[in-house]
């Protein structure tokens, strides 16, 4: 029997396929539709030629993969930007609303990991359970240009690597661009230690990436932040009214520029925040920075762990490294540093340095520029962790050699203050009377009247709260 050549073409039936997708991405708790804030970002042609900002980096890959030419889009961002949500959403809406072509989400994460296109794809299809699918022929649709490839997680194609052999998988996904084909990739980008060996590695494979372009997922910005908390709390006043206290609790408004860190705040309930402003209760603007930490840590763990794969560094390690790291930004008062000045620090449970070293720089609460220099996700982090460790010093020994490495910012005093008890207040004032200007004579005296304005507080209700003065004492 003779087939139209468009008929051919269906050489696969998708519908089982895409339906079993769709209803996993409408009904998907990790990443609910309803919650999406269409991210800004920045994208460019080859060797960074004619770059372009755009704050609708979904609508812009749509249009992207429309066109009638090859398309491979590499989508790089920090860890929580956005990447995983990208692709969800955007293969959920080319279904709903009947994108010319059809889109296969592969998430790297949830696969044995392959060296071959061939095993990654057969992989993905048979964890789908569709029944069989021909790969020679989903290979000839999607050079063919009718298939959208959404390969979600290229940093999850293999663990435990190092930055010299980061690149060395990059061949696996590249396979895929031939013909007309229609990729997208998503990265972390400190997952390649320099954006410049990115663009080398690309530039020497450009005849097989025709079509290449590079995407870079921007911060949110103060608009993308308020969308998403109205589309979070259902009352917009009480929507604004979170804005607001994001704002006034200390940095938590820089930190809830990644949406992920955001998507964390979000769930604070807005009396804990309340009493974080205050700061006069049980959470404090130090506790929520370190419910933050400590659950940014976890998922980190667990995702550099997957159940089955080799044993790789412990949940206490990776604390533990974080925070000798935040030590090296504070005595060095960097903004941002070369991987090559903390290296040395990355030594873990028999694990190859290098290994470790990839493992911290990718995946843990570090980000990195264009030149390959590494910063914390947000300073207040790094502060955070470092008045932790001085209040920890002073609690145990009266004196901390910690903070008196550099001089202190006031959201350093802040968190130090907050993190001790009224005694232990006393114990850090006359720390600071002895260390004088090491730590800023304008934040030593500043620190020294919240310090006692504190303990005066606290003791006046002890005083009056029989129940509290006990359990105090």
């Amino acid at each position: 029997m003779l087939k139209s050549f468009g008929a051919y073409q269906r050489l696969v039936d998708f519908e089982l396929y895409l339906e079993k997708q769709t209803r996993r991405l409408d009904g998907d708790l990790g990443y609910p539709p309803a919650l999406y804030v269409d991210q800004p970002a920045r994208w460019s042609l080859a060797g960074g030629r004619e770059e372009q900002a755009t704050e609708r980096a979904l609508a812009t890959l749509w249009e992207m993969l429309e066109a009638p030419h090859p398309r491979f889009a590499l989508a790089l961002g920090d860890f929580g930007a956005g990447k995983t949500f990208l692709l969800h959403e955007l293969a959920r809406r080319m279904a709903r609303d009947n994108h010319p072509l059809t889109p296969v989400l592969v998430e790297m994460s949830k696969l044995e990991k392959q060296p071959t296109i061939r095993g990654l794809l057969a992989s993905h299809f048979a964890n789908a359970d569709v029944g069989r699918i021909d790969i020679n022929a989903f290979q000839y649709l999607l050079a063919e240009g009718r298939i959208a490839l959404l390969f979600d997680g290229f940093d999850e194609l293999a663990l435990r690597l190092t930055y010299d052999r980061a690149l060395e998988h990059f061949e696996t996904v590249v396979e895929a661009a031939k013909g007309n084909a229609k990729v997208v990739v998503t990265s972390r980008t400190p997952h390649f230690l320099t954006d410049q060996q990115l663009r080398l590695a690309l530039a020497e494979k450009a005849e097989q990436v025709s079509g290449y372009r590079l995407f870079q997922l921007e911060k949110f910005g103060e608009k993308q932040i308020r969308r998403f908390l109205r589309s979070s709390i259902a009352a917009p006043d009480e929507a604004e009214e979170r804005y607001r206290l994001l704002d006034e609790v200390k940095d938590l408004l820089g930190l809830s520029e990644n949406p992920r860190m955001l998507g964390f705040i979000a769930k604070i309930a807005p009396e804990k925040l309340r009493e974080a402003k205050e700061q006069s209760r049980e959470i404090t603007a130090a506790k929520l920075y370190e419910i933050l930490i400590e659950q940014w840590l976890d998922f980190e763990f667990a995702r550099g762990n997957p159940p089955g794969a080799p044993k790789g560094i412990s949940r206490v390690t990776l604390r533990e490294l974080v925070t000798r790291l935040a030590g090296v930004f504070w005595e060095r008062n960097a903004k941002t540093l070369p991987l090559s000045d903390f290296t040395y620090l990355l030594l873990a449970e028999d694990m190859d340095p290098a290994v470790v070293e990839h493992m911290m720089a990718s995946g843990s609460l570090l980000v990195r520029n264009a030149e390959g220099r590494f910063s914390f996700v947000h300073r207040s982090v790094m502060e955070w962790l470092v008045a932790e460790v001085g209040a920890r010093e002073l609690k145990e020994k009266g004196d901390t050699a910690v903070l008196g490495a550099g001089e202190m910012s006031e959201l350093i005093a802040d968190f130090l203050l907050l993190s001790l008890s009224p005694t232990g207040r006393d114990e850090a004032g006359a720390w600071a009377m002895r260390v004088g200007g090491r730590v800023g004579e304008d934040v030593l005296c500043g620190y020294l009247l919240r310090a006692s304005a504190h303990s005066a507080i606290h003791r006046r209700r002890d005083r009056s709260d029989p129940a509290r003065r006990r359990s105090t004492t």
